[in-house]
């Protein structure tokens, strides 16, 4: 497992703890069997919804174009958004071929892994190199299961010498976001199904970097191998889009991740929700993990709003629980006997909690969702009442009062 830079914070409804740290890089290297543009990789074919790429785990197909810099200032196109697949061990681009300049002339190659396409829902994941291909626009699936590991390349070469190779080093574009739960109440049971995100980025432009990211890092052990911002993408904060977009779907509408099934969390327990599972040493399990646009935005004020799905201007988070009363100090589990503190009739119910957002491309962000009843506990979004209400008391004491014919001889 990958060492983490850990920090802490405490929300203004349930305590979250958030670790932050990179995730790997991907380096692909070129054939050199003939002229061609081609490359020689080992990458195994996965799933987009359960997966993220790195060494072990290349991408098999992923799209390019080029251009000559002849020193004025503007970019000549050399190629156009080719695909470039994997057959038998090399990548080559599907259909026509294209050769590297004799000349020793460098090109300036943009790559990315994916494009446009549409899910079985009919939801469309809009992924386009735009203008001269030194930016990407991109709209992320709702669902974590569709959302996709996005990957951007830039490197300056030419024509590699005889027996040598030329390299692309693809690097993560989005933030990958997950969650875990800990009951710190003492005296209740929380089930957990569901997770949603809601007031974050739905589209936006990532720009590719201006330096090359040739360097490929592994093993991160936290920011000081982050690696250097002029070879990390952007994401504009004015070219980002929150509310509604080409979906014509509602302002509010959520990212989210249904559970396999239903987490229960009893006195004392932390509990892993959507962070990948290790087998065997690798990691994998990726379908409830949410990979988000990367941004800095302020969560939301439930001062000003109480109910979080009406408030257009913070980000929050719906997770969909249970809580219910332990009666018996001495038991771990409720009885059949025992009421909800919080449900739908039993059922699980959405409690909503604000979120703050400062995450950045390639990096992992764990939040921990304390459940210890300070602050409310979180909110009830149909209301925005406050969830956990702790029995407390004060207290008076009626003075004595003086009985009729008080005083009596004996």
């Amino acid at each position: 497992m990958k060492t983490m830079k850990q920090k802490h914070f405490v929300a203004a409804v349930l305590s979250l703890a958030i670790m932050s740290g990179c995730s790997s890089d991907e380096i692909v290297k070129e054939s050199v069997n003939n002229e061609s543009i081609a490359f020689s990789i080992t990458a195994n074919k996965n799933s987009r919804s359960s997966e993220f790429y790195c060494n072990n785990n290349l991408p098999s197909d992923f799209y390019a174009s080029a251009f000559v810099d002849k020193g004025d200032g503007i970019l000549k196109n050399y190629m156009s958004y080719e695909h470039f697949q994997e057959n038998n061990g090399i990548w080559k681009i599907v259909g026509d071929e294209r050769y590297w300049p004799g000349d020793g002339t460098k090109l300036k190659i943009y790559a990315t892994n994916y494009i446009s396409q549409y899910l079985p829902t009919g939801e469309m994941i809009y992924v386009g190199l735009e203008t001269n291909s030194q930016l990407i626009g991109y709209t992320p699936p709702i669902d974590s299961e569709n959302q996709i590991d996005l990957l951007y390349s830039f490197t300056e070469q030419g024509k590699p010498e005889f027996g040598k190779t030329a390299s692309i080093n693809f690097r993560h574009a989005l933030s990958m976001i997950v969650f875990k739960a800990k009951n710190s109440l003492g005296h209740a049971q929380v089930k957990i199904d569901e997770i949603r995100l809601g007031n974050l980025a739905q589209a936006g432009y990532m720009y590719y970097p201006t330096k090359p990211t040739d360097t490929n890092y592994e093993d991160h052990t936290g920011a000081a191998d982050y690696p250097e911002e002029a070879t990390v993408c952007t994401w504009p904060k004015d070219h980002l889009v929150h509310g509604k977009v080409v979906h014509d779907d509602d302002a509010t509408r959520m990212f989210h991740t249904e559970l396999p099934q239903t987490v229960v969390i009893n006195n004392g327990e932390l509990k892993n929700l959507t962070d990948n599972d290790i087998v065997d040493g690798k990691e994998t399990n990726y379908a409830n993990v949410f990979l988000q646009i990367p941004e800095t935005f302020p969560a939301w004020d439930h001062s000003a709003n109480k109910i979080a799905i009406k408030q257009k201007t913070g980000a929050f988070i719906y997770i969909k629980c249970s809580i219910q009363n332990i009666a018996d100090k001495t038991a771990t589990e409720p009885s059949a006997d025992d009421v909800y503190i919080y449900s739908d009739n039993g059922k699980t119910k959405y409690l909503a909690l604000p979120l703050n957002v400062d995450w950045k491309p390639g990096k992992k962000y764990i939040y921990t969702i304390n459940f210890n009843g300070k602050n409310g506990g979180g909110y009830d979004p149909s209301t925005g009442e406050e969830v956990l209400v702790p029995i407390e008391f004060t207290v008076t004491v009626d003075d004595f009062a003086d009985a009729k014919n008080n005083d009596t001889n004996i």
